[in-house]
């Protein structure tokens, strides 16, 4: 093989290869376009959603804050005299500037209080003397009308030359939306649906809070147990039978003091956790509960019976749990008699 017939061969397979390689980097840039197209289209669509979602006036905060997302600044000297604040805090709480500008924030945007108040009642106070400890804070505030408003603020204290703290500027933002998701997600946690009474687990825990307190104290404290049910129960369909198990839960409820405590513990048995109350005056309640069943059962001609169990705290108890059941055994022996 001569040397001009290499020379050809070589010559054709660095045009084979060039031509593979031409087609590969071809193709590399068609899918590269591709991409580029894509990431394109996306990045217009994202535009165009993001243009939609400001024309809705849609807020990224969603439930935390109110569909205006605005913002409101409130300055109060270390008095709580409201020293300055905008137009959109006015018009939130329905007043003019001189309603407010020169007043105090006590007896105006929240209850007045006295100099004689702990401090604990005196959110200015407590800022003007732990700046640090609150550049935060949370506070509700009532409106002209008497709504209640809850603000979230961000504070700073402006010093004078002398570095002493003369002006409280805060910054705020409405969460009274997120305030009432709260308190509805603490009222589902806490409160039995049927009833609208306490459930076991609220029961329980505010119940331990009181035990402690009336054992660190030495102060009685007692538990009264109900057992509820209707005789010839079989008779009735369940619809009736939660219907009057609602109303004479209610007759119990408006028989006790704002200080105590009713919840439901099972499935027809039912507790209230009485702070300040020895055991032998437990007595008064259950005849007034047990009158009101009684006139329940003449006006409605029903038939519903109540067994009751009565205990208070012991030095042996060592929770709260053993003083319930204590009573529920009680009235388990009543009910077998």
């Amino acid at each position: 093989m001569n040397a001009i017939t290499i020379l050809s061969i070589l010559i054709l397979s660095w045009a084979v290869v060039s031509i593979a390689i031409l087609l590969l980097y071809i193709k590399h840039l068609t899918k590269l376009n591709k991409k580029i197209e894509f990431f394109k289209n996306q990045n217009e669509k994202n535009a165009k959603e993001l243009e939609r979602f400001n024309k809705k006036g849609k807020n990224p905060l969603g439930p935390w804050l109110e569909p205006s997302g605005k913002s409101y600044t409130l300055c109060l000297d270390k008095n709580g005299i409201i020293l300055k604040t905008d137009d959109d805090f006015l018009q939130l709480m329905g007043y003019i500037k001189k309603e407010l500008v020169g007043k105090n924030i006590y007896g105006t945007l929240k209850d007045k209080i006295s100099d004689k108040d702990p401090l604990e009642n005196n959110i200015v106070k407590k800022i003007f003397k732990n700046p640090k400890l609150y550049t935060e804070h949370e506070t509700e505030l009532k409106t002209k009308s008497g709504k209640k408003v809850w603000i979230t603020w961000t504070n700073k204290i402006v010093f004078d030359k002398s570095n002493t703290p003369i002006e409280l500027r805060s910054v705020g933002f409405d969460i009274t939306k997120r305030k009432d998701l709260e308190a509805e997600l603490q009222f589902l946690a806490s409160t039995d649906p049927q009833t609208g009474v306490l459930n076991k687990k609220a029961l329980l825990e505010i119940g331990t809070r009181e035990l402690k307190r009336s054992i660190r104290y030495k102060h009685p404290f007692s538990v009264l147990t109900l057992k509820l049910f209707l005789k010839n129960d079989s008779q009735l369909d369940r619809q009736t039978s939660d219907a009057i198990l609602e109303q004479i839960v209610a007759l119990c409820r408006h028989s006790i003091r704002d200080v105590d405590y009713l919840g439901r513990v099972g499935e027809s048995e039912f507790c209230m956790l009485l702070p300040e109350t020895p055991e032998n005056q437990v007595i008064h309640l259950q005849k007034r509960i047990e009158q009101k069943i009684d006139d329940y059962n003449q006006k409605n001609q029903s038939k519903i019976c109540v067994i009751f169990g009565i205990s208070g705290y012991e030095p042996k108890d060592k929770s709260l749990d053993s003083i319930i059941m204590r009573a529920l055994k009680k009235s388990n022996k009543k009910g077998k008699q």
